[in-house]
């Protein structure tokens, strides 16, 4: 076995953040390897530098190899190596017993020190070198959170989106070069901050406001959310999926808080919504391609908080080719293009997923009948028919709800 790895964090400090024995193996090394910054804050080193640069997996390599003829390593990494850092992967390649970790205070701890907010019941999420979508999963379930920026998901970025979605309810603080001596807090609503610019090295903080009141109830339940709480078109009937057919289309689903998910043919976006807050950690793209009700997509989606609900305006399947392959699909609506849809879109399933969709017309049901057996899969069908106790003359009568066919598709397990 070769010499062990030592794995330092490193604040915005530099070298004066590190005890004398963590500086001591720094100048001591044979190797010091990290990203631009963090070697900079040695520029005494006289050893070989290993400047972090893609591929990944190259650049541990490297680290493996030099360790493994006996050179002593050492890597420097941001605050807490194993938070949102190098040192899983670290592990992953070299083995545990070949590392040495010495983590230190993260950004966001110290960010939380400064605001002076406890961090234990705090949300975490980065969007350093990843997709903005891991912020928008947590907004409005969370009433503090966290977030490790970059350039491009900037906080200039963050507060930017929320001013775009009207998202009210939080609060931003911006931390700057936490540690150092150019160390800057920005604390105000979103819309206060847009005029700001940042030092490229910062934190977010979201924190909601002790003043924002939380919507009713009606209006953040998983399930069963009244067709009232959504604006459409009220007159006709079957434009918005009902309560009652919402809940038992999300059951033939099957979701798991962590799906990507497809509405095709949102309409008012009933569904996606209610998907959407079963999806802690999943997302909704919600497809409508119809202009006026897209419009009213997008505002039930703000009013409703649905943050990880990504409204798509476009026409299927021809929109699909953009949008990650989902866990789950439902089919509102085709558009006239039913049997093409269905076979893109069940093409397009993970392992397992299910594809789900909702007909009022027997032509519509035989029709998903016959392409299932196209496709080799069994077309699950449920018949549904609901009625509602409404007033009359003093007393309580039953009126029908019309009755909908729910046609599951489910996409084969991979062995």
């Amino acid at each position: 076995m070769g010499a062990k790895v030592c794995l330092i964090g490193v604040t915005a400090g530099g070298a004066a953040s590190l005890p004398a024995t963590l500086l001591r193996r720094v100048e001591t090394a044979d190797v010091l390897a990290g990203g631009g910054r963090h070697l900079a804050y040695f520029p005494d080193f006289s050893g070989e530098r290993l400047a972090l640069r893609p591929p990944l997996e190259a650049w541990i390599a490297r680290i493996a190899e030099a360790s493994d003829a006996g050179r002593r390593v050492v890597v420097l990494s941001t605050g807490d190596p194993l938070f949102y850092g190098i040192g899983a992967r670290l592990i992953a390649r070299l083995g545990l017993e070949r590392l040495e970790i010495h983590p230190q205070l993260t950004s966001l701890q110290m960010a939380c020190a400064r605001v002076g907010v406890s961090w234990d019941d705090a949300t975490w999420v980065s969007v350093h070198g990843r997709p903005f979508d891991s912020l928008r999963r947590v907004l409005g379930r969370a009433a503090k959170i966290g977030v490790l920026t970059d350039t491009c998901c900037s906080a200039e970025a963050i507060c930017r989106w929320l001013v775009d979605h009207d998202v009210e309810e939080y609060e931003v603080a911006v931390l700057e070069n936490l540690g150092s001596d150019t160390e800057r807090l920005v604390r105000g609503r979103p819309t206060a901050l847009l005029a700001e610019t940042f030092a490229p090295l910062n934190v977010v903080l979201l924190l909601r406001r002790a003043d924002w009141q939380m919507p009713a109830r009606s209006q953040r339940s998983l399930l069963g959310t009244p067709e009232h709480a959504f604006e459409h078109r009220r007159t006709g009937d079957g434009l918005i999926t009902k309560a009652e057919i919402r809940a038992v289309t999300l059951a033939r689903l099957q979701p798991l808080p962590t799906d990507i998910a497809w509405d095709i043919g949102a309409g008012s976006g009933a569904v996606a919504i209610e998907w959407g807050r079963l999806l802690h950690g999943g997302m909704v793209y919600a497809v409508e391609r119809d202009a006026e009700r897209f419009e009213r997509l997008q505002a039930n989606v703000c009013r409703q908080r649905a943050y990880n609900v990504v409204p798509v305006l476009g026409e299927a399947p021809d929109c699909l080719a953009g949008l990650p392959d989902p866990d789950g699909i439902f089919l509102g609506g085709s558009g006239g293009h039913l049997t093409p849809l269905l076979q893109q879109a069940y093409g397009r399933l993970r392992p397992g997923g299910r594809l789900v969709a909702n007909f009022v017309l027997l032509e519509h049901v035989h029709e998903a009948q016959q392409t299932a057996k196209t496709l080799g899969v069994e077309a699950d069908l449920v018949w549904l028919s609901v009625s509602r106790g409404r007033s009359l003359a003093g007393k309580t009568m039953l009126e029908p709800l019309t009755p909908v066919a729910i046609v599951r598709l489910t996409q084969g397990e991979h062995s």
